[in-house]
């Protein structure tokens, strides 16, 4: 699977195409939901919905050069937040953690929002 990550302000060295593995977390949908159980034996639950921001993104690649491991350490030092386009849509996201790896490389985002 093909996911491109882009950096929001324009940048000769921003624009980086990685091939991740298939099985991915490629985020899931949860809701904001939360039990509470009260002294009488019943429950009341707050349901605070859905937004695109409770999701995160999870990759993990075996890198095609060493140069690419250096290009994605790049854009997460420099940019606080940047875009991620995955099969699945086009996100704007900030970069929790880098590993690189010779062997297998691994990217967790935090989406802030879906574009498209």
């Amino acid at each position: 699977m093909l996911i491109v990550l882009d950096s929001i302000l324009f940048d000769i060295d921003g624009h980086i195409e990685i091939e991740v593995d298939d099985l991915q977390n490629d985020g899931t949908t949860t809701r904001r939901v939360n039990r509470v159980r009260l002294l009488n034996g019943e429950t009341t639950y707050n349901d605070g919905g859905y937004a695109e921001g409770d999701r995160d993104l999870d990759y993990t690649w075996v890198p095609a050069t060493e140069a690419q491991n250096d290009l994605v350490a790049r854009m997460v030092r420099l940019y606080s937040q940047f875009y991620c386009s995955t099969p699945k849509g086009v996100y704007t996201v900030r970069p929790e953690g880098f590993n690189p790896d010779k062997e297998r490389s691994r990217l967790r985002l935090f989406v802030v929002e879906k574009l498209v």
